[in-house]
């Protein structure tokens, strides 16, 4: 009886996997269906700016694409850093030169209650030009395609949306094992996003008029970051979240060793805060997976092993195959060694994937501290920070 109870989780557990998959495919298809709106109305796209050591060497691509959009309606560009004195202030001056769409903004940020990017994202939001209609946010770590606004405006044609968003993959362009893993490792929480879409705090747009109705800007001077605590007050007034009708960002950030499994713990540690439920359900699908492979191991009982690893292995193949397949342009920087054999290597990466969840879930349980662009926040509870630190 045990053993059959067991036989039946495993495998729902594994076609709800294959199925996020599934719908994965299907949202990126019809994402490309939407109509636009009769008028394209006039955007704000905000970018905050701060130097970090793991970005360096992709911001002039990113900042780029950003200017490259093909958006027809009117639009600007707000780049707000935290500092004069901030080296990417000293690119962006050189980058934006003689282009009047873009303003370069110094918000002198100093937190206290709150992050320093929530801040620098008000400091912009309340300098945006007065016939400003939609706020798109972009962080500089992300590379967008041309149709990236585009597309998030379209998504807000539809009213019951709150907010669009255009989910980032990590694309490895790097020849590093750690890449590749952590490329393949984030398709199966994006798959399952497509099933139940939220904010992604580094590509999004709200309407100015929801923005203020719904006090976004009180909210943000208490809380350390805008997409999390944004979410459940979307959901508590029966807003939805629309995906994007367009391209998908990359995010090509470096990754290392120190980096690679605080990333995971990081987003858990969100997660703890602001969305609790996924925070439960991460830790169940991890720890639960962990038991019912040593479970089915010790019981000797192979076939059952292996229809999970099968049905594991299909869930991330299929990710990676509609991933690369329908947003061509967000893996146009994949690693050629990488690209022929992204979809097999997915499958064969996704076993030990539980395990680093089940340790980034751990950690995450046990730290209120978050330690983030030269500061240290202790995050008490969704709308209690306090902050220590500071860079010059």
């Amino acid at each position: 009886m045990f053993r059959a109870s067991n036989t039946v989780v495993a495998v729902l557990v594994g076609l709800a996997q294959c199925a996020f998959a599934l719908r994965l495919a299907f949202v990126l298809r019809r994402r490309r269906r939407a109509a636009p709106p009769a008028r394209w109305p006039a955007v704000s796209v905000i970018v905050p700016c701060k130097f970090l050591e793991s970005q360096s060497g992709e911001l002039d691509g990113n900042i780029r694409s950003l200017l490259a959009q093909d958006y027809p309606g009117p639009h600007e560009y707000l780049f707000v850093c935290p500092r004069e004195a901030d080296p990417a202030r000293a690119r962006l001056l050189e980058l934006l030169e003689g282009n009047s769409s873009c303003r370069l903004l110094v918000s002198d940020a100093s937190p206290s209650r709150c992050s320093e990017k929530n801040l620098n994202l008000l400091y912009a939001v309340e300098r945006a030009r007065p016939e400003t209609g939609i706020f798109a946010f972009a962080d500089c770590d992300m590379r967008v395609p041309p149709d990236w606004l585009r597309g998030l405006v379209v998504a807000l044609a539809d009213r019951a949306a709150g907010a669009s968003t255009a989910p980032a993959a990590y694309v490895a362009h790097e020849r590093k094992p750690l890449a590749f893993l952590r490329m393949a490792w984030m398709c199966l929480p994006t798959a399952a996003m497509a099933a139940a879409p939220l904010v992604c705090g580094y590509s999004w747009a709200i309407r100015r008029e929801d923005f203020a109705g719904l006090n976004v800007a009180e909210l943000w001077r208490r809380s350390l970051i805008e997409d999390f605590v944004l979410n459940p007050l979307l959901r508590s007034k029966g807003r939805a979240v629309a995906w994007s009708a367009g391209g998908l960002p990359a995010c090509l950030e470096q990754v290392t060793g120190a980096c690679f499994l605080g990333t995971f713990t990081k987003g858990l540690r969100y997660c703890r805060v602001y969305s609790f439920p996924i925070w439960v359900v991460s830790g169940l699908w991890a720890f639960g997976k962990l038991y019912l492979w040593m479970f089915f191991f010790r019981a000797r009982m192979p076939a059952v092993f292996a229809l999970m690893a099968a049905l594991d292995m299909a869930a991330a193949a299929g990710a990676m195959s509609a991933f690369m397949r329908l947003a061509p342009e967000t893996f146009a920087g994949l690693h050629p060694f990488w690209r022929r054999w992204a979809v097999p290597l997915a499958a064969l990466a996704v076993p030990a994937w539980p395990p680093l969840l089940a340790a980034a879930f751990a950690a995450s349980a046990f730290s209120s501290t978050v330690r983030w662009g030269g500061y240290t926040y202790q995050v008490k509870g969704p709308l209690d920070v306090r902050v220590s630190g500071g860079t010059a």
